[in-house]
């Protein structure tokens, strides 16, 4: 079985691979992150999709070529 996760919505900051641990079962393969995701060692693979991040910014910003926003702050 695999397992999804699209977002972590908190109003704190949060630990992901707490979260990880947390959902991590034997049953469960894989989990899919629908975000880029600092800190953890993960596989990254090219996602292809018509979604839009709008960033508005004063200065010039430079994001990775594997940044992935989440489903949740999509336009």
């Amino acid at each position: 079985m695999n397992s999804h996760i699209y977002d972590v919505i908190s109003q704190k900051e949060v630990d992901l691979l707490k979260i990880v641990k947390y959902i991590s079962v034997e049953s469960i393969k894989k989990i899919y992150y629908h975000f880029t995701v600092d800190g953890l060692h993960t596989e990254k693979k090219t996602f292809n999709g018509s979604e839009v991040l709008f960033i508005r910014c004063e200065k010039e910003m430079n994001l990775p070529k594997e940044l992935k926003h989440p489903l949740t702050s999509q336009a």
